[in-house]
């Protein structure tokens, strides 16, 4: 039996009015004294329950709680009424399902981005905002069958292409338990099946990161079709068989990777030599994960290249963004790689190989943006091998 609330659908958009900048005076946004919405997820929504900080450790927050707007104040009870602040879009659908007469699930997707980045953008005075603005909706940028098409290739990388000797065994439970749930549990059970669909497409709508971990926000689902399948099917010793056999991958699967992690190289042992290969004066680029090895110094997170791309999208007048660029602005002397940036720079990984794969083949011009740069302006200085990866680190020579 359905509950009382099948669907409930919020749009909650407000869009603040920056005739001027956010530092010119004028404000067009919204605020409000204490919300306590009840809806959109209300008090199970974390958007909603919990205070975000944002600038001052938290003296300012994102959002307040109990609140649905992001109003940048510090409490409702003694921050100062905001109405100069980002905008939120919120969309979301729920519904509540009797799956037992004891068992109630409760359900509520929501998608939600800001209207205007600019004045998050001036309190945190950086480049512009990955938001609303530059990611859009993933159905607007690959169409219905394509976004479709995406979603049902995040399953198969993880149930089928990613370490078979788990997935694959895993992935063909689960989708016999949803069969089996679907057809025999009545109500209770296509309700429960209708969720995973549900999520399915909220999912191929909204989702646009690709990784396969993001199923564990649907994992209960699984658990419970699996668990529906292994203690109500007719023949026990293969209901037996088929769960001692997933326990068995499970562990296998731990044992491994456990294993692996074993014959590699820590990266916190790599980091007094990869300080004594840098001078303390030079700036470096790298891998965010490297952060700790260059924590007192000038360091740079490669994800700084894509903010500032975006931003030379949104505000050309702000100058052009690209590798060369910013390393006369910024003065790298070196560049410290390892995984997708140490492939799209390392020469010895063959360019149009890499290419080729279907993971790569939408970020072609960044990739070959990074290798030109690394032909005409790098060279090797080391190369600190691991069982998993390598660890690139390259010398950027003046022009």
């Amino acid at each position: 039996m359905l509950g009382h609330r099948l669907v409930t659908l919020a749009d909650l958009g407000y869009r603040p009015l920056f005739y001027e900048p956010p530092q010119g005076g004028h404000a067009g946004g919204f605020d409000a004294v204490f919300e306590n919405p009840q809806f959109a997820g209300a008090d199970t929504s974390f958007w909603i329950r919990q205070s975000i900080p944002l600038i001052g450790g938290g003296g300012v927050a994102l959002g307040t709680e109990n609140g649905v707007l992001a109003d940048l104040r510090s409490s409702k009870g003694e921050g100062q009424s905001n109405f100069l602040n980002p905008g939120l879009m919120l969309a979301g659908i729920g519904g509540d399902f009797d799956l037992l007469p004891e068992l109630r699930l409760s359900t509520n997707f929501n998608y939600l981005r800001f209207v205007e980045t600019a004045p998050l953008e001036f309190l945190r005075h950086q480049a512009a905002l990955y938001g609303g603005k530059t990611h859009g909706l993933r159905v607007v940028e690959l169409g219905l069958i394509g976004a479709l098409k995406a979603e049902g290739q995040r399953y198969v990388d993880w149930f089928w292409s990613a370490r078979g000797h788990r997935h694959l065994w895993e992935g063909f439970c689960v989708l016999a338990g949803a069969v089996w749930v679907f057809l025999r549990d009545g109500r209770a059970g296509r309700a429960l099946i209708l969720v995973w669909i549900a999520f399915f497409l909220v999912a191929a709508l909204f989702m646009s990161n690709p990784f396969g971990w993001y199923l564990i926000l649907i994992w209960p689902l699984f658990a419970l079709t699996m668990a529906r399948l292994f203690l109500s099917f007719p023949v026990r010793l293969v209901a037996r068989a088929g769960l001692v056999a997933l326990f068995a991958a499970y562990l296998g699967n731990l044992a491994l990777w456990g294993w692996k992690a074993r014959q590699d190289v820590a990266l916190q042992a790599r980091v007094e030599q990869l300080r004594r290969l840098i001078p303390a004066d030079a700036p470096v680029l790298g891998n965010g994960a490297l952060w700790f090895a260059f924590w007192d110094r000038d360091f740079t997170d490669q994800y700084y290249l894509e903010f500032r791309e975006l931003e030379e999208k949104l505000f050309p007048g702000r100058g052009p963004a690209g590798w060369a660029e910013e390393q006369r602005r910024l003065g790298w002397r070196y560049i410290v790689a390892f995984g997708d940036l140490r492939r799209f720079l390392d020469p010895e990984v063959p360019l149009e190989e890499m290419l080729a794969l279907p993971v790569y083949r939408p970020r072609s011009p960044r990739i070959r943006a990074a290798r030109a740069f690394s032909l005409a302006r790098c060279s090797i200085e080391e190369r600190l091998p691991g069982q998993a990866d390598t660890i690139l680190v390259l010398r950027i020579r003046h022009e």
